[in-house]
């Protein structure tokens, strides 16, 4: 609960849903620098806990929510990016949402070229080869913000996390 780009989905939440302050709450901590940050979510998690909550709101939507819905869904003026496989359900102490700019919050490496292999002794009775084709690659996601137990003195990274929280 210290880091500074966590929020937890549990004050208002109605039958296990983040609330639109919460959603909100994840717009307010992204730093200005995070350019191009779009939502990453599981599409069922979108329309079974966001979109519920937007019909709420009936024929009274915002500007900066109205677009919702369609092929290219924006919620709070971000594009929503559906990624198949984030949690589909409400699961505690577990990521469900991430408003980030991928760009700017993280980081993925070539450890080591890929190589391939060759070799005729695997399936000489057979009249074959065998090949063995490797790579390593490495990702790392390293701009969370802080961790201070003081809220004043956190400061969020770009990549911003909503999860539910434990009970």
């Amino acid at each position: 609960a210290n880091i500074a780009s966590l929020v937890l989905f549990d004050a208002g939440s109605v039958a296990g849903q983040p609330t639109l302050a919460n959603i909100r709450t994840m717009v307010r901590k992204l730093p200005p620098y995070a350019a191009n940050a779009k939502w990453y979510m599981h599409k069922e998690f979108f329309y079974n806990n966001i979109g519920t909550r937007l019909d709420a709101l009936g024929g009274n939507n915002i500007e900066s929510i109205q677009n919702a819905y369609g092929q290219n869904p924006t919620l709070y003026g971000y594009p929503v990016v559906f990624v198949q496989n984030m949690p589909k359900v409400n699961t505690a102490s577990s990521p469900a949402v991430l408003l980030g700019d991928l760009s700017a919050g993280t980081a993925f490496g070539d450890r080591r070229g890929g190589t391939i292999e060759v070799s005729d002794q695997y399936y000489f009775n057979v009249d074959s080869l065998a090949f063995k084709g490797t790579a390593r690659y490495g990702f790392n996601a390293f701009d969370l913000g802080n961790v201070n137990a003081t809220a004043a003195s956190q400061v969020p990274g770009s990549l911003i996390v909503g999860a539910f929280q434990a009970t």
